[in-house]
């Protein structure tokens, strides 16, 4: 869903809004997702990981890819 509000410059001014859910969060108030948002947590059978903490944000992917690629050229190397 997507809306959108015209407002003279000096009412905008007077009432500023922060981007997505910075600071200050109103006109509308984003609420955070609560849900469907990172790793979460894996159960197999009775075992149960949470995986919702994160340390490296939004570059763990990176972080995944640089650990597999050293991963691979160490076993390049260890082959010759």
């Amino acid at each position: 869903m997507f809306s959108m509000t015209i407002l003279p410059k000096e009412e905008a001014e007077a009432e500023p809004v922060g981007e997505a859910q910075e600071e200050p969060n109103e006109n509308p108030t984003l609420k955070k997702p609560t849900a469907g948002r990172g790793f979460g947590g894996l159960s197999l059978g009775g075992f149960s990981l949470d995986l919702s903490f994160n340390p490296f944000g939004k570059y763990l992917p990176f972080v995944i890819c640089a650990v597999l690629l050293a991963l691979l050229a160490a076993a390049a190397f260890m082959l010759k």
